[in-house]
């Protein structure tokens, strides 16, 4: 089944926020060892576009800012009255950069890994104990890998508390 890729208008059904060719350009464009994604049939690509959209709404998704623009649409952006950590409104028919390069960088790397197992491997969850005693656990006990590369593209993006809308 082809991508259904949101163009920006809220299209019904979205499931990808690029097509598979944009995520290969981002590959190259961005030197990312993309070995597994170029080795991949069409078919792959689009399911790892799939994985990637569904990832990238559900993990950072929350701390979207603003509105989904529609109730319809299959993904969630666009958004209305959104606007960046600086305090500049995002257009609501466009999706932002940060949102196609975070997509983009996610399905290279579904290419080649799980975005979010089903189960955490003790192996990959660090405790850290402090003087009282109390641990806090980090790594993928927490459900899904954690990819700050994603993050770092994300963070001019993602809401900070306290701030509004730029006169």
């Amino acid at each position: 089944m082809a991508l259904t890729v949101e163009t920006g208008a809220g299209v019904t059904g979205a499931d990808s926020y690029n097509t598979v060719a944009d995520i290969s350009t981002y590959g190259v464009d961005n030197a990312l060892d993309a070995t597994s994604w170029v080795a991949g049939t069409t078919v792959q690509k689009e399911a790892w576009a799939r994985e990637a959209a569904t990832v990238l709404d559900g993990r950072w998704g929350s701390a979207f800012p603003g509105y989904q623009a529609s109730s319809t649409q299959g993904l969630l952006w666009p958004r209305t009255d959104a606007v960046d950590r600086e305090g500049w409104a995002l257009s609501s028919d466009v999706i932002p950069a940060q949102i196609l390069a975070a997509h983009a960088h996610l399905a290279i790397l579904a290419a080649s890994t799980t975005l979010a197992p089903d189960q955490a491997s003790s192996a990959s969850v660090i405790e850290v104990r402090g003087a009282s005693g109390a641990g806090v656990k980090f790594g993928s006990a927490l459900g899904y890998e954690q990819f700050r590369g994603v993050g770092i593209i994300l963070a001019s993006l993602l809401q900070s508390v306290g701030k509004g809308r730029r006169a």
